[in-house]
Parts: C-alpha cells; sequence; structure tokens
C-alpha cells in the first residue's frame, strides 16, 4: 500500500512559535503506568502509516487528544483534553475551524451514523451534532465505576441496536464496560492494562471481532503499544504494534503518549484505517492502514519469502511450475534482490526462462483480475502471456504481449495483427492487469492505469479461438535481450458466488432460541447477519457471524437469540460478501411459550470474579425480588426488584465492590423462592 504520509517540519514548527520540547502540560497522563510486554510483532502490512499530521502546528495549540473521522462531513474532528476546544480538519490535513463545545474535556469521541459521542472522563456522556456543533442529548451510564477516558462504538452490539464500549484506567477498575445507548450496563469486560487512553472496535479484521487497546506504557517517550483483544473472549491475543517505532519517529525521545483512536472503513475505499492522537508537543494525529475491506486475493507473492539468488519454482513449488513442469531446472526464473517493488526482491525472467502460475483446475465462470508490478531496464524487452488451458506445446493462449526495447508495447489479443499502439515506461516499475469475465466471454487488458484493449476472450490471443476457461499465466524470456523482472503477483476473484446454504433451523430451549445453519461451499463470505421480525414488524439485526471466506469444505453455524420474551418470531440471515453483495436466507417460524415451572438456576460462571450471570424462569407474570446476601444473611445487592411477565431472564451480578467469599442468592415471588451458593473468588 503506497503510504499517504503528511508531516509538518521542524521549520515550519519554529517558524509558526511553537514549543516543539516536552510540555507536560499538553498530555493527560495516567497516574498508575505499566510495561506492556511486546509477545509478538504483527504483520507489518497492517501498520502502513496512512497519514501523519502535527496536530500542534494545524491548530496552533498542544493537548489534543481525542480524535473522530465523521464520513457525512468528510471531515475529522480532535478534541483537547482540558479544555472545551475542538478542530475541524479537512482531508489534506489543514485546519477548516476551531470551535466551542458545550463542555470541556473531551477525551474520546466516537460517531454512530448521525450523531457523536464525547466522553470526558465523567459516567454522562456527551451526545453532540456534527453539523450544529451543539448537545443535543446525554447518556447516563447505570452502574458504572468511573468515568471514562476511553470509548468507541460497536454497531453490532446491544442485539444491531449498537452498543457504547467504555473505560477508565483507575485502578482498581481497569475493565471496560459495554452499554446500550440508553445507559443500561450490558457486558463488563476484565482487563489488566493500566493506563488505557484509547479503544477501537474492529469488525472488519479476519477472526474478529477485536477490542483495540491503547495503553501509556511506562510514560512519555516509551513504548506506546496498540494491543488486540479478542471481543467475544476478552482475551489478548498477542498482536500489537508499538506506534513509537513510526508515527513517533522523529520527535524527541521524551514525548509521546498514548491518546485516543478510532477505526473507520469510511475514508479510504476498500480499507478499514485505524487512527488516533499521540499526545505530546507536538501532537501527531496519525492513521494506519489496519486491513482490506475488499475480498483477499485468491493468490499473492511478492517473493519476499526465498532467497535471492535461488529458483522461483524450485523455491516454492506448488504455487509455481514451469512450461515443462521442471522447477529448479534451466527454465526457473531467479529470485532477484536488484530490483524490488515492495520489499526486498522480484522475479527475474531472462532468455529461456518459463515460468508458470498454474491456477489448478481451469476456471469455468466467474471473473478474474490477474495484476503484477513489472520492471524493465533501458534497452531490455520481456513478454508474458496468459492461458485458457495450460498444456505445454498443447495449451491456448488467450493474450500475448511483448515489452519492446523502445517501450512500445506488441499486444496480441483476439486478433493475429498486434496492438502496438500501448507503451510502458522502460526503467520503472508499472502496473500490469489483466481481467478476464468468463461469465460475460470479455477481457480487457490495463497497462500502467490505461486501458490498452478490451475483446472477446474466446477469439484467443490471434483470433483463432480458445476455450472459455482460464488457467495460467507464463512469463517467458522470449529473446537473448529479455529481462524482466515483476513482483506483487496477484490473482483476485472479482465476480460475487452465492454461498450454497444448505440448511437453516431454529429450536426453543428454556426462552433461548437457537439457530443453526450449514454452508455447503462458501466463496467471499465475510459472515452473516441474523435478522429477526416480531410479529408483523420490520427485521432488525440481532448479531453478526463471522464466514469462512472462501471454502469447498461444509460448514457448520450457530447462534442463540438469549432469553426471548414469549411471543412469536421470524429469523432470517443476511449472508455478506467482503465486497458488500449480500443474500437473504429463507425465514423461519419460532414460537416462543411460557416456561412451565418457576426456576432459579446455578451462575455462570462459579466460581467468579468479578461477574457472574444468573438465569431463572417465571411460570406466569409476578412480582420477582432477586438478591445477594453474605453469609451472615445481610442483604448486599438487589439485583431485580420489578413486575416481570412470564418468561426466562438473566442478569449480571458485578461483584467488583464485594471482598472474596461464600455469597447467597436469592428469588422470591409470591408462588415460589428458592435459594443458591455462589463463590466470589479475587
Amino acid at each position: 500500500m503506497f503510504k499517504r504520509i503528511f508531516t509538518v517540519s521542524l521549520l515550519s514548527a519554529l517558524l509558526l512559535g511553537i514549543n516543539i520540547f516536552p510540555q507536560t502540560s499538553s498530555m493527560e497522563v495516567s497516574p498508575n503506568l505499566e510495561q506492556v510486554k511486546q509477545t509478538q510483532t504483527p504483520i507489518e502490512a497492517t501498520w502502513d502509516v496512512e497519514f501523519n499530521y502535527d496536530a500542534a502546528t494545524v491548530t496552533l495549540l498542544g493537548g489534543s487528544t481525542g480524535a473522530v473521522y465523521i464520513p457525512s462531513l468528510n471531515k475529522f474532528w480532535t478534541s483537547r483534553w482540558a479544555t472545551a476546544l475542538a478542530h475541524q480538519w479537512n482531508m489534506d490535513g489543514t485546519l477548516d475551524m476551531e470551535f466551542t463545545l458545550p463542555f470541556t474535556g473531551t477525551r474520546n469521541m466516537v460517531f454512530d451514523g448521525t450523531f457523536i459521542y464525547c466522553c470526558n472522563s465523567t459516567t454522562t456522556v456527551q451526545i453532540v451534532d456534527p453539523v450544529t456543533r451543539t448537545v443535543v442529548g446525554t447518556v447516563s451510564v447505570v452502574g458504572a465505576p468511573n468515568g471514562f477516558r476511553s470509548m468507541t462504538y460497536n454497531p453490532d452490539g446491544d442485539g444491531g441496536n449498537g452498543s457504547l464500549i467504555g473505560g477508565n484506567w483507575t485502578a482498581p477498575n481497569l475493565n471496560f464496560y459495554e452499554f446500550s445507548m440508553t445507559g443500561v450496563l450490558l457486558r463488563t469486560i476484565p482487563s489488566t492494562v493500566t493506563g488505557v487512553y484509547g479503544i477501537a472496535y474492529d469488525k472488519w479484521s479476519a477472526g474478529g471481532p477485536f477490542l483495540w487497546v491503547w495503553g501509556q506504557g511506562l510514560g512519555a517517550g516509551t513504548p506506546q503499544i496498540i494491543q488486540q483483544m479478542d471481543f467475544n473472549t476478552g482475551t489478548y491475543t498477542g498482536v500489537q504494534h508499538d506506534v513509537m517505532t513510526d508515527v513517533g519517529v522523529g520527535q524527541p525521545t521524551t514525548t509521546g503518549i498514548a491518546g485516543g483512536m478510532f477505526i473507520t472503513d469510511q475514508l479510504i475505499p476498500g480499507e478499514a484505517t485505524m487512527g488516533g492522537v499521540l499526545q505530546g508537543t507536538p501532537n501527531s494525529f496519525f492513521g494506519y492502514e489496519l486491513t482490506t475491506t475488499n475480498a483477499p486475493p485468491v493468490f499473492f507473492d511478492n517473493f519476499d519469502a526465498y532467497t535471492a539468488g535461488n529458483l522461483v519454482a524450485c523455491s516454492n513449488p506448488t504455487a509455481w511450475t514451469t512450461w515443462s513442469n521442471a522447477p529448479c531446472g534451466a527454465e526457473d526464473a531467479e529470485v532477484s534482490s536488484a530490483f524490488a517493488y515492495s520489499g526486498t526482491n522480484s522475479a527475474k525472467v531472462i532468455f529461456n526462462d518459463d515460468l508458470v502460475k498454474d491456477f489448478g483446475t481451469a476456471f469455468t465462470t466467474g471473473k478474474y483480475k490477474m495484476s503484477f508490478q513489472a520492471y524493465i531496464p533501458a534497452g531490455k524487452a520481456g513478454y508474458f502471456n496468459t492461458l485458457a488451458t495450460f498444456a505445454g506445446s498443447n495449451s491456448s493462449w488467450g493474450l500475448d504481449v511483448y515489452f519492446n526495447t523502445t517501450g512500445v508495447c506488441s499486444v496480441f489479443a483476439g486478433s493475429a495483427t498486434a496492438i502496438v499502439s500501448a507503451t510502458y515506461p522502460p526503467a520503472t516499475w508499472f502496473l500490469v492487469e489483466h481481467i478476464v469475465d468468463l461469465d460475460a466471454n470479455l477481457s480487457e487488458l490495463i497497462i500502467n492505469g490505461t486501458s490498452v484493449h478490451t475483446w472477446q476472450w474466446t477469439l484467443g490471443s490471434i483470433g483463432s479461438g480458445c476455450p472459455l476457461t482460464l488457467d495460467a499465466n507464463d512469463f517467458f524470456g522470449a529473446t537473448a535481450n529479455d529481462e524482466m523482472y515483476f513482483d506483487d503477483y496477484s490473482l483476485e476473484l472479482l465476480s460475487v458466488v452465492p454461498v450454497e446454504l444448505t440448511s437453516f433451523s431454529a429450536n426453543v430451549n428454556n426462552g433461548n432460541v437457537i439457530l443453526n445453519w450449514t454452508t455447503a461451499t462458501e466463496l467471499n463470505n465475510q459472515g452473516f447477519e441474523v435478522e429477526r421480525k416480531i410479529a408483523d414488524g420490520q427485521f432488525i439485526t440481532i448479531g453478526h457471524v463471522q464466514g469462512n471466506g472462501t471454502t469447498t469444505e461444509r460448514k457448520e453455524y450457530s447462534f442463540t437469540d438469549a432469553n426471548a420474551q414469549i411471543g412469536n418470531y421470524t429469523y432470517r440471515l443476511k449472508q455478506v460478501d467482503f465486497n458488500g453483495a449480500f443474500e437473504y436466507s429463507n425465514e423461519i417460524f419460532v414460537d416462543v411459550t411460557a416456561p412451565l415451572e418457576f426456576a432459579l438456576d446455578q451462575n455462570y460462571p462459579n466460581p467468579f470474579n468479578p461477574t457472574t450471570t444468573i438465569n431463572f424462569s417465571l411460570a406466569e407474570p409476578s412480582f420477582v425480588k432477586l438478591a445477594v446476601y453474605n453469609l451472615l444473611g445481610e442483604e448486599v445487592k438487589v439485583l431485580v426488584s420489578e413486575n416481570r411477565g412470564a418468561g426466562s431472564f438473566n442478569v449480571t451480578l458485578d461483584a467488583s465492590s464485594l471482598p472474596s467469599g461464600m455469597y447467597l442468592y436469592k428469588i422470591e415471588t409470591a408462588q415460589y423462592s428458592s435459594v443458591k451458593k455462589m463463590m466470589l473468588m479475587k
């Protein structure tokens, strides 16, 4: 990925009279800092820096901490932790306006598609209209142990209604708290990392969803590490990145400390961007490439995993072969470090080299793009072709391209007469793209961003015909003057093929609706949105289940709609591809009836620390009280005290304020009572 890095020079900062040296008052620093052990080196491409602005120079102020992107305005906002000032940025890193919020101390901001939610180290979240920049409401979080410095938005939370997740660095309450958009506490996510200032919800990275957590390490200038947490389990995965190794490079070593974060897929097409503010003097407002949001390529190779001087197919015979299917022989191309578009290596093709990327079984349907970066030294030539079928001398050619020494291409595509009007830049890397749409029987060649020719694929390279299939690319040293390097070879599937859903069923167990479905094959399957409709109402999204991308193996899925109230429901699946295309499943009807008896279940987990869940059911509408007692019989918490209808319910106990030990919990109705034990172990 090309790195769009924008920085303001040291000279500019001096000319503007800005203090570039450490200034403690411009940073909000946790009093409880800890070292974060770096346990795993993440994939480099995940952390390409997309932009890096000097916020102190742009805003003429230090102390920026919060940051958010607002797609509806196509603007950034940053906020200051110690005042009510905020700034609206243009996309080129220039200041659009400075304004004052009706409250002070915004540490973090999140956007839910309509409004900005600002946390300012209190338990009340301010809701701001991004157009008028006025407060339109608040969210008071019930049961929050302390104010929020870090915050993010989960669009899939609270049954598809969206939820907020907040945290603070104040020990011992280092946990994160997920709550509804109306302030009802939904979940406590345990964490032990101190000094957390930024968190961001990530639904795009493979294997997610994740929560990215940014702590302040041992203080300014020390490693400022962003860590990945599995959102469902609350466990850290070990994937992490030190912002000081790239964004923080060039700053005085005593500055630079974690600030706010956000993630959006609306900033750069086909990409999820992680942005944030590195506090210090000067501030750094930055963005990383987190992951792509398009379908991953079917195949990709940049040759960096091989040793320069070795042979390509010999290094990886499962991915590459030669015209005679003889890797390691005279036809095999060399792994070269002389030129590289990315990384350190490329594939070098000279006279009589004949390197082939065989796609395996020839494709018969779908739309595909083959692309690579090419480099041909001045005065040298190069060649490649695309094959409808690959069988040595019995192959069927669909395209021949000769890169001549003059910088002109001779292209054979559907005619025995070459197209020679296309050009390429010698001694410079340039992009070659070939698209074959088997469903439409069309093909297009694009060189260095210019469409060279479009033709009927089954005409073949010289118009004599070829099958409606796609099987391989071949890189051949056709003349003694051939010397071509190619890098970042990619095969992509551009068309969308529906996922084959073979079953979709539901059953009800103690008020829980359990949905099960099976796929026979999947292609570009990002996942499933689970939708529910009550009676004659509208379908709403209540959850998301990650797909398996592309697979020919049978896959089984399950989703539980917990504690559904008594009534009739209709469920369906919305299967979503990586490019955003979707398809609905058939609908299934479920009747949730009242439980036949009163019951109080054993809490889970047990023993627990500090939260646990208690399930209970009511056979008929009742006033119910559910309370927790110590072994002296003293009431320490009331969890439920209200009228409830018949049905199955659960409630979460947060015992972070209670000492370790044995406790009793008791349910009481006019018709039923029951007592059970549980153990809190801290």
